[in-house]
């Protein structure tokens, strides 16, 4: 998603410290809450959609509830596409 993005860029638009972006450029997301995410995402300029779906019963027993991207427009700048 931030591809093609120079770092000053991303610092200017997101208004987030370099330290942050490199955060996010490596998926270490543990920082960040969902709304501040939703947040920097729409501060590039792309639209957010958030899904919800109940779990099967065997995956909600096994598992702790988790998050996951299902969809996305493109990792280009929305302006260069």
């Amino acid at each position: 998603m931030l591809e093609g993005w120079t770092l000053e860029e991303v610092t200017s638009r997101m208004q987030i410290y370099p330290s942050r972006v490199s955060e996010l450029r490596h998926g270490n997301l543990a920082r960040f809450s969902i709304g501040r995410l939703v947040r920097l995402i729409a501060s590039l300029g792309y639209d957010i959609e958030i899904g919800i779906r109940r779990m099967k019963p065997v995956e909600r027993a096994m598992q702790r509830p988790t998050a996951s991207v299902v969809r996305h427009v493109g990792w280009l700048r929305p302006d260069a596409r």
